[in-house]
């Protein structure tokens, strides 16, 4: 299964170890699902993981999420959008996840935008919220 983070879902995931952003990150690191990711999409981490208000929240060393943003880019399906669909009128910047995902034919979008989970659908591609999308895996892939 293939699916793509925002920003917000993949720098969450560094906040709290048990989190459900944490919890899906552990499913790609496991090999469960494939995650997409754009090289723009990298750069937008890095540049975020250096904010200050970003750094303190940090549960995690320097070196341990130099090592994450290591195994993104070794270990994530690096997908470059060859189109971009205005879908998100309130916040056109998040259309590059949109265009990510079906570009990469990926079956979930996870996000906590409430600009791209009011789509909520888009073809085959569901946006959902982290939640949703660890309740919908406990229960579809332990049967």
């Amino acid at each position: 299964m293939r699916i793509v983070l925002d920003t917000n879902v993949l720098i969450s995931s560094l906040f709290k170890k048990e989190s459900t952003s944490a919890q899906i990150l552990a499913l790609w690191r496991q090999q469960a699902v494939e995650l997409l990711i754009s090289s723009e999409g990298l750069a937008e981490i890095e540049r975020v993981l250096t904010y200050p208000k970003v750094r303190k929240r940090l549960v995690y060393s320097d070196e341990e999420v130099h090592d994450f943003i290591n195994l993104l880019k070794c270990v994530g399906t690096i997908i470059r959008p060859d189109f971009m669909t205005p879908l998100v009128g309130a916040d056109p910047d998040d259309d590059k996840f949109v265009a990510l995902a079906l570009t990469g034919h990926a079956q979930y979008l996870i996000s906590g935008d409430g600009h791209l989970l009011d789509i909520g659908r888009v073809g085959d591609l569901q946006i959902v919220t982290p939640r949703v999308f660890l309740n919908w895996w406990q229960t579809h892939k332990t049967e």
